[in-house]
């Protein structure tokens, strides 16, 4: 509590106040709310005597006046119930009528505020949150009011006088503004926000919005097995119930019961309902019965029954709901029948979609019906009826499997005339479209593919990577069905050597299946060749003379060849020299395999001429003259070929020359011409003898 006290005296010119009082008066409280009490109280003043109050509001104006009595000892009490609207500090003085003693208190009344809500969407369904926003202000001054704690509830109508449940709360922003995702329970509520309230501030509540929450979906499932019980037998029934729609913090509350539909008798089931109670998240709920919480149903009558499973909500967040309508047959006879169904005979793999089934079933009384679909699961497909039969056999000789290669399955079901259902019996297949693929390999040890040293060789491989591998691999050498050596097999392969010793290119074709019987074919070529190419060395003209050579000569290199061809031999070799008389040029070719053969030219070369000497039959008859008819006879040496002819021997006798010469050539064997020639001095006529002075 504050006071604030004085002794003033209030001017009456009448009254002085009595020496020694000190009066002094006080609030209660301090801060009030509009509406309170205030109860003012004081001290000082003289006794037993008519104090008068008064209260004034900031600006002056009185709010309230009155009287009280004092006690013997000056004291006093005094109340009134404050009505204003306007913030700031009031002030109450208190006079003594008869002691003219005065004292003066304040207090401060709460502002007023405001609060104004918007929900948005005002209409959504269980699950999908609201939006509550507004602004909580001063009334006078209009100012926000920030940090302030803003309750949300639900109310049963528009005055929101009586809360239902609370959504929770928001704070007020710096700007006076809260927002708050609310989820108002299903139905039709009223929405408000109050504010409690402060010291200094005044409590505050919105007027009520109305929104409209509808219920939420719900999904019911069920199932029971045995479909079929003997007289007086019982069938489980169980159950699940869900939602997509929730709010994490609530539960979900309800039951389920077993709920007949049609049949010639009453349907019992223990226990009546099952209580449902779960928390929800705000991705919804889920509740799978378990074990204890499944029914036990049976039936008073033989016949065939038709029931469900209802859902029932009581928070009122959702909608009931129902599952889908089940069967039950209650009968004496409780055999079921028994059957199989084979695909193709019991084969394990088909080349194609297109198959045909054979199915089989027993019963004690007898098949009425039997359906087949392809998967493992039957009961999309519709029972077919039949002559009642204890022993059901039958061909389906047309049955397409679904497409594409792999696994294929087939199913097949029997029902007798009660509604009793064999187990569903089932057969598989796989499809396989694709057949082996064939490859070869060799390692030739000759040129472009050739081997050129026997046998020739080469591996083929039948590769199937579908179920069952390889099924067999054969093949033919030129037409000719050959063995195989070298074989093996994997679970995915068959592989074997296809090899021939005879020279030639010879075409392999093979040929591979898989337990399909999908088909494959390849071919290549095994090429041998192990004679290497007939060589011919050829000069380029004959030789000059005798078999011999005397001038530069070139040789060329040409073959044949039997089997590979494409002969490929050395350049023409050119010879100029030395001279000999053994001479040999080699060239070789080679053919496709790289067999290599060689070839030698051989000749006489001599491409030198003979050494001519020619020879004068005598000396000179006088200082170095010759004076009558001399004879040069020519001969010659040769170093290569030999066999030297000369000219024959030339007589010389004239004329009279100081310079005479007899020249003569030699020929040696290769053709070369060698010449020679002998100069002498010559002078046949004797002086003339002249007289002078005769």
């Amino acid at each position: 509590m504050t006071a604030v006290t004085s002794a003033l005296l209030l001017a009456q010119p009448a009254l002085a106040p009595v020496a020694g009082l000190a009066a002094t008066i006080q609030t209660d409280l301090f801060v009030y709310q509009n509406g309170d009490t205030v109860t003012v109280t004081g001290d000082g003043f003289g006794p037993s005597e008519t104090v008068d109050l008064v209260t004034v509001d900031p600006v002056g104006a009185v709010v309230d006046q009155g009287t009280a009595a004092s006690d013997a000892a000056g004291n006093f009490s005094y109340q009134f119930v404050l009505n204003t609207t306007f913030g700031g500090l009031y002030t109450v003085t208190a006079r003594g009528e008869t002691s003219a003693v005065s004292a003066s208190t304040q207090f401060d009344p709460q502002d007023k505020t405001v609060i104004t809500l918007v929900v948005a969407p005002s209409t959504a369904t269980w699950g999908t949150a609201m939006t509550a926003s507004g602004t909580l202000t001063d009334d006078d001054t209009k100012a926000p009011i920030a940090g302030a704690t803003v309750t949300l509830g639900t109310y049963p109508n528009v005055n929101c006088n009586s809360a239902q449940a609370s959504l929770g709360s928001a704070v007020t922003a710096a700007n006076g503004t809260f927002s708050a995702s609310i989820n108002p329970p299903a139905g039709t509520p009223f929405v408000g926000a109050a504010y409690a309230g402060e010291p200094q501030v005044h409590q505050a509540k919105s007027q009520c919005t109305s929104v409209t929450v509808n219920r939420a979906s719900t999904s019911t499932t069920a199932s029971l097995s045995p479909t079929t019980t003997p007289t007086s037998g019982t069938t489980s029934v169980s159950w699940s119930v869900s939602s997509a729609a929730g709010v994490s913090g609530f539960a979900v509350t309800g039951g389920t019961t077993v709920v007949k539909d049609t049949g010639p008798g009453t349907l019992s089931c223990t226990p009546a309902s099952v209580a449902v109670n779960t928390p929800q998240t705000n991705s919804g709920f889920s509740v799978v019965a378990s074990s204890s919480q499944q029914f036990t149903c049976s039936a008073s009558a033989n016949g065939a029954y038709t029931l469900h499973v209802h859902f029932a909500d009581t928070d009122g967040n959702y909608f009931n709901s129902d599952s889908a309508g089940m069967s039950l047959t209650v009968s004496a006879d409780v055999q079921a029948p028994s059957g199989t169904v084979s695909i193709n005979g019991g084969a394990t793999v088909t080349n194609g979609n297109n198959v045909s089934l054979h199915l089989h079933a027993t019963d004690n009384v007898g098949v009425t019906a039997y359906r087949v679909a392809n998967g493992s699961d039957c009961t999309g497909a519709t029972f077919q009826a039949v002559t009642p039969t204890p022993t059901f056999d039958l061909t389906i000789g047309s049955w397409t499997l679904t497409a594409g290669d792999g696994a294929k399955t087939v199913c097949a079901q029997y029902r007798d005339a009660v509604g009793n259902s064999s187990a569903v019996a089932t057969a598989n297949i796989t499809v396989d479209t694709t057949g082996p693929v064939i490859t070869f390999a060799q390692v030739p040890n000759g040129s472009n593919g050739w081997f050129k040293t026997s046998p020739a060789r080469v591996t083929v491989t039948a590769t199937d990577t579908d179920d069952g591998g390889v099924a067999n691999l054969a093949c033919t050498i030129d037409g000719s069905s050959v063995s195989l050596s070298n074989t093996g097999s994997t679970a995915t392969t068959r592989s074997g050597d296809v090899s021939t010793t005879i020279d030639g290119n010879h075409l392999v074709s093979c040929t591979a299946s898989d337990p399909a019987g999908n088909p494959a074919t390849a071919s290549t070529h095994l090429m041998l060749d192990t004679v290497a190419p007939i060589v011919t060395a050829s000069a380029s003209r004959p030789p000059n003379a005798n078999g011999w050579y005397n001038s530069a000569l070139t040789v060329s290199f040409s073959a044949s060849d039997a089997t590979s061809d494409n002969v490929v031999c050395d350049a023409p070799v050119t010879y100029s020299g030395p001279d000999t008389g053994s001479g040999a040029l080699m060239g070789h070719c080679s053919d496709a395999a790289g067999n290599v053969g060689a070839a030698t030219f051989t000749f006489q070369y001599d491409g030198s001429g003979p050494i001519v000497t020619a020879t004068p039959d005598r000396a000179s008859d006088s200082n170095g003259w010759y004076n009558h008819a001399l004879t040069v006879t020519f001969s010659a040496t040769d170093a290569t070929s030999d066999r030297v002819v000369c000219d024959e021997p030339v007589t010389y006798g004239g004329p009279d020359a100081g310079t005479a010469t007899v020249s003569g050539t030699c020929t040696d064997a290769a053709g070369n011409v060698g010449s020679g020639s002998y100069s002498f001095k010559y002078d046949a006529t004797a002086p003339a003898i002249t007289f002078v002075g005769q």
